[in-house]
Formats: C-alpha cells, structure tokens, sequence
C-alpha cells in the first residue's frame, strides 16, 4: 500500500479485537528509514507474494459479514424511522453474531438496544472496523454517508510530511469518467467540478 493506516481506525479497534492482530502492525522506530509510515498492513498483499504469480492484489469479493453489516444497518434505518425496538433487537443479532467472531471470547458482551443514532455510528464504525482496505468499500460508504469532511496524512519518506483535506461534499468526491469512454464518445465532456489531483496543504 501507498498510504498509511491512520490512526483514527487503529484507536477503533478494541484492545481484544483480533482483527488489530492479524491486519497490521506499529512500525518500530529502527524500520522508520525502510518504512515511513506508522503503521504497516498485512490484511491485503499482492497476489504475487501470495505465490499466485501476479502483481494483482487480492481482494475479497462478497462476504458473509458484509451481508451482516447491510443487514444491520437496514434494520436500524427501520428502527430509526418507525421507532420499533423489534428492529433494534434484529440488527443486534446480526452486529452481535459478526462481532463475537471478531473479538476475544473472555472479552466479548453483547452490544445492547441504545438510541438510533447511536446505534447508527456502531454498526457504521463496525462496518469500517471489518471492510477496511477491501473493494473501495470506505470511499462508497462516505459517499453514502453525505460526503464528509475528512483528512489524511501521507508520509513519503521519513523527513516529509503531507496533509491532504477533503471539504464536506468536496468536488474530489466525485468519480471521473475513465478515458476509454471519453475516448469512445467525443460528446461526453468531464465533470468541470472535478478539477484534477489534489495537492497537499
């Protein structure tokens, strides 16, 4: 990967969640002239150091716990909009059910029934907590999410630092059309919103 893992996600994970074992790791400060950034990953690797004779990344496709979370999620929206705790209790089944694979068993409780929106920021921070680095799934979600403000931090090497800021509903949010269909169709034109890369502040 070309981008650290910032550290709003790391500090979301519990400290008995077993995904913050297996996906990355702290860079120690001896690696720092190798690796610039803090954190390494190691939940995606090109298919070429899996054996699979390719530079491709292999990423996963649709998974059980995706259908959990859109479950979830669809069901709070019930909930939020009829006021009906049955909802509430069937989205709990489905975060809870994910959640109980994912965190140590002598740590794990039962999330329980909390206001709408609270439970709305639970399953959407579980949601970023499981699919992180997998499919574009974040970009879409913040997309559906109104497109908040948000910013990264990208370390080039050791000695540099660089800011990139997105504004609410920010132009950047908006996906451009690929040149082979510009190509085909000399009547597109592309969207003058989206006015090409992003430089650091």
């Amino acid at each position: 990967m070309v981008y650290d893992l910032s550290y709003d996600l790391v500090s979301s994970f519990e400290p008995a969640d077993l995904r913050a074992l297996t996906g990355f790791y702290v860079n120690p400060p001896e690696l720092k002239v190798y690796y610039a950034t803090d954190f390494s990953q190691q939940k995606v690797f090109p298919a070429g150091q899996l054996g699979m004779g390719n530079n491709y990344d292999s990423y996963n496709s649709w998974r059980s716990a995706e259908a959990y979370l859109n479950r979830a999620e669809a069901l709070i929206q019930l909930y939020k909009t009829k006021g009906d705790v049955g909802y509430a209790t069937k989205a709990l089944f489905s975060l809870n059910t994910l959640r109980a694979s994912r965190i140590d068993r002598t740590a794990f409780t039962n999330w329980t029934v909390k206001p709408a929106a609270e439970m709305l920021r639970l399953c959407r921070e579980e949601r970023r907590r499981e699919l992180y680095l997998e499919e574009m799934h974040r970009w879409f979600d913040l997309r559906r999410y109104g497109m908040p403000a948000i910013k990264h931090v990208y370390r080039p090497d050791e000695l540099t630092t660089e800011v990139y800021q997105l504004d609410a509903r920010d132009p950047q949010y908006l996906l451009p059309i690929p040149e082979e269909v510009l190509t085909r169709n000399a009547m597109l034109q592309p969207n003058p919103r989206r006015t090409g890369a992003r430089m650091p502040q």
